[in-house]
């Protein structure tokens, strides 16, 4: 890592809070920013999202707390992205959507300037959804995330990504769970230097 970087964090739960109020901003460390919160019935999951541009003391810290209103379980990765807009690092933030089964279709979005990284995140309910795999055009996964608890308990998540060289539709990748159960999804664009 090294100062500049992107750092986002994608913290999930086994447990929708229906007000969608799992994750906010009183959940994010000193220096973090909450993007949103996200999380139903149908995907009986949430999810968190929060950034933060690198500074010197991070480059030393090897963890961050983030807290949720609920006692479900948790699971949290941080991806780094380097070379972004370190003012507005984020661009569009897509439609959640979320379904009970063993497929989602994450929505598209349209970036707004060439060469964004998109990021597409879902969120399973249950640790046997993972090991996932993402299709469509240009889509390849990231990595995957998966709570200590084992089986239908817990949660899982997946991270996937699309270069777009030039502004415009990223289309609608397609996430595919290991066993069915309620998935939950959005998509947002990193804004490049």
């Amino acid at each position: 890592m090294a100062v500049d970087d992107l750092m986002l964090a994608y913290v999930v739960n086994d447990g929708p809070d229906p007000a969608g109020a799992e994750y906010d901003a009183t959940s994010d460390p000193a220096g973090w920013t909450f993007l949103r919160n996200e999380g139903d019935a149908a995907s009986d999951s949430s999810i968190g999202v929060f950034w933060k541009i690198a500074v010197t003391a991070d480059l030393s810290t090897s963890n961050y707390t983030f807290t949720s209103t609920g006692s479900f379980d948790r699971s949290c990765g941080i991806l780094r992205i380097s070379g972004v807009d370190t003012t507005t690092p984020i661009g569009v933030s897509g439609t959640f959507t979320s379904t009970t089964g063993t497929t989602d279709d994450i929505p598209g979005i349209t970036t707004i300037n060439a060469n964004s990284l998109v990021i597409g995140f879902a969120a399973g309910d249950g640790a046997d959804t993972s090991p996932f795999t993402v299709s469509g055009t240009g889509w390849s996964e990231v990595a995957e995330i998966v709570s200590a608890s084992t089986g239908n308990d817990g949660n899982s998540a997946v991270w996937a990504s699309k270069e777009m060289a030039t502004a415009g539709a990223t289309g609608d990748p397609t996430i595919t769970m290991n066993s069915s159960d309620g998935i939950g999804s959005f998509m947002i664009s990193i804004n490049p230097q």
